[in-house]
C-alpha cells in the first residue's frame, strides 16, 4: 500500500510544496542511501515500463530527453532510496532513516500501518494485542 500511494503521489498535477526540500535534504542527508540505490523503485513509481529507462542511468536518460520530468524524477530518486532502505524488519528495530521517510510520507497524507507506526517511532497502541510479526508483510507491500 506504501508503494502505491508513493506512486498515486509522484502522479499528481502538483507534488507536495516541500517536496523539493524533501529530495534536497535526501540528496544531501542521506546522499549514501541514493547511491546505493539502484533506481528500480523510481522507475515503478514512475510506472515506467521501458526497459532503457532502468536504473539510475536510464532515469538521467530520460530527463535529458524531457528536461521538464525532472521535477517529478528527482523526488522519484529521493523516495526510492528510502524505500530501498527500509527493510521487513524496520519495525524490530526502527532507525532515524525509517522514521524520517514514514514519518514524511504520514504529512503528506499516507496512512501508517500499526507496524509502520512502530517503524516510524509511534507508541503502540496500549490497547492493540496483536502481534507486530503478523503484519509484517506491510512494511514492504505495495
Amino acid at each position: 500500500m506504501r508503494r502505491t500511494f508513493v506512486t498515486t503521489l509522484l502522479t499528481r498535477k502538483n507534488l507536495p510544496k516541500d517536496a523539493a526540500v524533501f529530495t534536497a535534504l535526501t540528496l544531501t542527508r542521506h546522499h549514501q542511501l541514493v547511491t546505493a540505490d539502484s533506481g528500480d523503485y523510481a522507475r515503478t513509481f514512475l510506472s515506467s515500463t521501458d526497459k532503457d529507462q532502468w536504473g539510475l542511468k536510464g532515469l538521467a536518460t530520460l530527463v535529458e530527453q524531457t528536461p521538464t520530468k525532472a521535477q517529478t524524477i528527482s523526488p522519484a530518486i529521493a523516495l526510492s532510496a528510502f524505500e530501498n532502505a527500509i527493510g521487513r524488519d524496520s519495525w524490530r528495530y526502527p532507525s532515524d532513516t525509517g522514521k524520517e521517510y514514514l514519518n514524511q510520507l504520514e504529512q503528506w497524507g499516507y496512512h501508517l500501518s500499526p507496524v509502520e507506526r512502530i517503524a516510524a517511532g509511534h507508541p503502540a497502541p496500549a490497547d492493540d494485542d496483536t502481534d507486530p510479526a503478523v503484519d509484517e508483510d506491510t512494511v514492504t507491500a505495495e
